[in-house]
């Protein structure tokens, strides 16, 4: 299976289509990210119009320009994409009101796409928007900075993740992402350059810059490297606590001045904390508490786990050959109750290991057991059961929720090392309705 972002945005079309049981026979599809460079083709297929020549597609730009549905009843070459086109349609998804893909559909025959049926397509099209513009986002990412990545889309915290992160990329002020390591504020704020790019923040004309290394990844600027920084349509800067107080300050004075570069900023921990342990500079604290996103580290995320773990699996597939692994229920489940102190970067490094000495493609809890203890830090048989954090009760339970939205609770209790007795149990104890979607919180 090909993990590549335009690969899977193609897959993403197919899955819509399927979904809304789009018939295929004489008609042809053709699906678009709207990324960093234009509107990127993703994929196509259908069994009609294959022979004919290309259109000249304007119907696209107009779903783009106007974000609603753009569509031609008769012939018409400069609408279409395929040139002997007798009808077509193409549907924008939107998130947040722009356009982030687009779907075209064409037939050999007049007046073959019916409104109801173009709504249904619309409503599975927007229901796969954010998986979309991930897709653009990786894309980019994939090119610029030569690596895949991995999110938890599917995750029920997910969507607000991305909320805030949009707000964030539109902010007038500094925005500062701060959570322990290997949490994954660099890739965040990488993709709220992204966003604020395309949102024509960019110099380039709304195309994302270039890839370039947050100033102070490496050593501490100096004020003169801070202030030439601020002079770029947008600057990047990280490990603020590491810098000298004075630097800190040019930096606060000029962040006072509302400069109108877009700033991001990523530091390990709170940004209360920094300012407790004298960290930060009283002044640069006072300008960077206008905008904080935090990021919790992976055991507060536990929810995330098995989308990550899949996701890393494919990635380690795709740069180092060999089988997609799975994991059984239990193997699962020991990833997912580990702390990952390590962050991201400890995950990956254990999925890694385990796909290299993987005899086959299903792997059992003795080898992930082995593979994690390699690590030197004893692998968490349970969770505590005695008082355990609503957290993580509900975490398990969103994990392995089926998709008809029942509750798994064998697997729940799997994931927690319990068993499902003391499962049910504790769940009368924290007053949780598996029932009852709304007593669960994002975890």
């Amino acid at each position: 299976e090909d993990t590549a972002p335009w690969r899977e945005g193609g897959r993403l079309f197919e899955e819509v289509l399927a979904r809304v049981g789009t018939r295929l026979g004489r008609r042809r599809w053709w699906g678009f990210l709207v990324g960093a460079e234009g509107i990127l083709p993703v994929g196509s297929g259908g069994q009609g119009l294959q022979t004919s020549v290309a259109g000249e597609g304007r119907a696209l730009e107009r779903a783009l320009r106007t974000g609603g549905v753009a569509r031609f009843d008769a012939p018409d070459p400069a609408l279409a994409q395929a040139r002997e086109a007798g009808s077509g349609v193409v549907i924008p998804a939107r998130l947040r009101g722009r356009v982030v893909a687009l779907l075209a559909l064409e037939s050999d025959r007049r007046k073959a796409f019916r409104e109801r049926d173009v709504q249904r397509v619309e409503r599975a099209l927007q229901g796969r928007a954010l998986a979309l513009r991930l897709a653009a986002f990786r894309a980019w990412h994939l090119e610029q900075y030569g690596s895949d990545l991995a999110f938890a889309a599917g995750e029920r915290g997910f969507g607000q993740l991305a909320d805030h992160l949009w707000t964030a990329a539109r902010a007038q002020t500094p925005v500062l992402v701060s959570g322990p390591p290997g949490a994954g504020k660099r890739v965040l704020m990488r993709w709220m350059q992204f966003e604020w790019a395309l949102e024509g923040g960019a110099s380039e004309g709304g195309h994302a810059p270039r890839a370039r290394a947050p100033l102070g990844s490496v050593e501490a600027p100096s004020a003169q490297q801070v202030l030439a920084a601020l002079e770029q349509p947008c600057a990047l800067f990280e490990g603020l606590d590491r810098w000298p107080v004075p630097v800190q300050r040019q930096l606060a004075q000029a962040l006072e001045h509302a400069p109108r570069t877009k700033v991001l900023l990523h530091v390990q921990g709170r940004l209360e904390t920094l300012a407790q342990d004298g960290a930060l500079d009283p002044r640069l604290v006072r300008v960077l508490a206008n905008f904080e996103l935090h990021v919790a580290g992976l055991a507060e995320r536990r929810g995330e786990l098995p989308y990550l773990v899949n996701g890393l699996l494919r990635i380690l597939r795709q740069s180092h050959g060999g089988p997609l692994l799975r994991l059984d229920d239990q193997a699962l489940g020991l990833f997912w109750r580990q702390p990952w102190d390590g962050g991201l970067g400890a995950l990956k490094g254990s999925l890694l290991k385990l796909l290299l000495e993987a005899p086959g493609e299903e792997i059992g809890v003795d080898l992930a057991w082995k593979i994690l203890s390699a690590y030197g830090a004893k692998p968490l048989k349970r969770l505590p059961s005695r008082r355990p954090r609503r957290r993580d009760v509900e975490s398990a339970l969103e994990s392995t929720r089926m998709e008809s939205g029942r509750i798994n609770k064998t697997r729940a209790a799997q994931y927690l090392g319990w068993d499902p007795d003391t499962l049910v149990a504790r769940m009368g104890d924290l007053g949780i309705t598996p029932a009852d979607r709304s007593s669960l919180k994002p975890a």
